[in-house]
């Protein structure tokens, strides 16, 4: 079961019904591609000024993303 937070709030659960079987050799291979892939998407984004990360502290290094193992968190700056 997915679970995802937008904008403070929790949108109803997403259970997946397609994909690999957990344990499966190839998911975390499969994984670990994917969160490379989505890394430099964000990267791409932040140099085209589509995303803006945000800023903890100044001088500090600003901050997009996270990836954990099962866990990614996301920052970016609200547009409207």
């Amino acid at each position: 079961m997915l679970l995802v937070l937008w904008n403070g709030g929790k949108l109803q659960p997403l259970q997946p019904s397609l994909g690999l079987r957990q344990g499966d050799l190839l998911s975390l291979y499969l994984f670990v591609l994917c969160m490379e892939r989505l890394a430099l998407r964000i990267q791409e984004l932040n140099r085209e000024g589509s995303w803006k990360a945000i800023q903890i502290s100044q001088g500090g290094p600003p901050l997009s993303h996270f990836l954990f193992a099962y866990d990614i968190f996301l920052f970016c700056h609200a547009m409207e």
